[in-house]
Parts: C-alpha cells; structure tokens; sequence
C-alpha cells in the first residue's frame, strides 16, 4: 500500500524541519522530495501616488494642534525666541 501526500511550503525555513522530522521518525527511506518552492502569493504594489488623499481629510477639530491636558511634561517645546 502506498500513499502520496503534498504539501506546500512557502520556503525552505519550513520545509527542513519537517524533513529532519521524518528523517527521525524513519519515514525518509520512500521520500520523493520536488523541490519546487512556490513565490510569495502577494500582488505587486504600484507606487505611490503625490497627493492621493487631497480631500481625504475634510474637518479637523479646532483644537488639533493644542496639547492634551495632562501631556505637559511629556511634550518638548522648542523655544526659538533667542
């Protein structure tokens, strides 16, 4: 009795311990190995675009460029007045 089995991996970081693990179990005497490694699935980023989100914002409140109450101490303020 036979039996095939396929399995997909990204790279060859996953595919080796699995190999050395069925290598250890004994199981590598009958092993076709097909050393094909598909590419990464994702789909090409165009590049980017100036001014692709003029007119995204539409309102921004009227104290957004105030400090919250609380961050004082936090904030460095630069002090240019010489």
């Amino acid at each position: 009795m036979t039996a095939k089995l396929i399995l997909n991996f990204n790279n060859s970081d996953e595919f080796i311990p699995f190999l050395k693990l069925l290598k250890d179990l004994g199981l590598d005497k009958n092993l076709a190995v097909s050393k094909k490694f598909k590419k990464n699935n994702q789909t090409e980023l165009k590049p980017r675009q100036a001014g692709w989100g003029k007119g995204l914002f539409t309102h921004l409140a009227p104290d957004f460029d105030e400090i919250p109450a609380g961050f004082e101490d936090y904030i460095l303020i630069n002090n240019r007045s010489k």
